[in-house]
This record gives C-alpha cells, sequence and structure tokens, in this order.
C-alpha cells in the first residue's frame, strides 16, 4: 500500500511540473473547446474563489485548421443569466485573467473558431495573468 501511495506521489508531481502549478485538491473547473462547424462553446458552472472571492479565466486561441481571428470570451453569472465581463484574445495567444469581486456561480462563454479552448478554475493562485504565445 505504500509503494502505490509513493507512486501516486511521485506522479502528482511530475504532473504538477508539466502543467506548471501543483494541484489543488480543493479548486474548481470547467472548461469547454469550439468544435469542428461550431463557433461557440459554453463551459460548466464553477462558483468563485470563497476566500479570495475571484475567478481564473483560460481562454487559448492557438493554431488551429482555421486561424487568424480574434477570440471573443465572457462571463455570464448564473444567478441572473447576464453576461457581465468581457475581453477578447489575439490570434496566437493564450490569455490567463483574474477576474475579481466575485461571489455568485459563473460560465465562460467562447466565440470563435474551431479548436479554440478554455477555462474557469477557481485554483486562482497557480497562475500568472498575462497574453502568452502559444
Amino acid at each position: 500500500m505504500r509503494k502505490i501511495y509513493k507512486v501516486a506521489l511521485a506522479l502528482g508531481a511530475i504532473s504538477a511540473l508539466l502543467v506548471g502549478t501543483a494541484p489543488s485538491a480543493m479548486a474548481a473547473s470547467a472548461n469547454c473547446s469550439i468544435l469542428p462547424f461550431s463557433t461557440t462553446c459554453t463551459t460548466g458552472t464553477v462558483p468563485a474563489n470563497s476566500s479570495t472571492h475571484d475567478i481564473m479565466v483560460i481562454a487559448t486561441n492557438c493554431w488551429a485548421l482555421q486561424g487568424g481571428k480574434t477570440l471573443n470570451i465572457k462571463l455570464q453569472d448564473v444567478g441572473t443569466g447576464q453576461y457581465f465581463w468581457h475581453s477578447t484574445v489575439p490570434y496566437g495567444y493564450g490569455a490567463y485573467i483574474r477576474v475579481r469581486g466575485l461571489y455568485g456561480n459563473y460560465k465562460l462563454r467562447l466565440d470563435g473558431e474551431p479548436g479554440r479552448s478554455g477555462q474557469l478554475t477557481t485554483n486562482v493562485t497557480g497562475w500568472t495573468p498575462g497574453l502568452r504565445a502559444c
């Protein structure tokens, strides 16, 4: 049993190195990718971080079959159904954006080309906000 536990710890450490952040036991997240022949996707519902009252938006507008267009992203307050925050991600970049002052449940919507992806996560400490080239 100890060997299995040690292997699990080692695999967790390796995955943290590959991803660039330690896995958070209490983090909630949801993601989506725009499928072929579609132009939009929406993540599942994620609550705001209960201690910091924010959420991390991660959206990638990297190479895919089509390319060159800006990715539009927006947050929806699930309680009201209203879109209250929006941004864009230029082609060839990934965006890491921390949205503050949140207390409810949220979904992320992407409008763009097939192959683009997005994620909402309450793990706000594992990322440095900004744009990164793909």
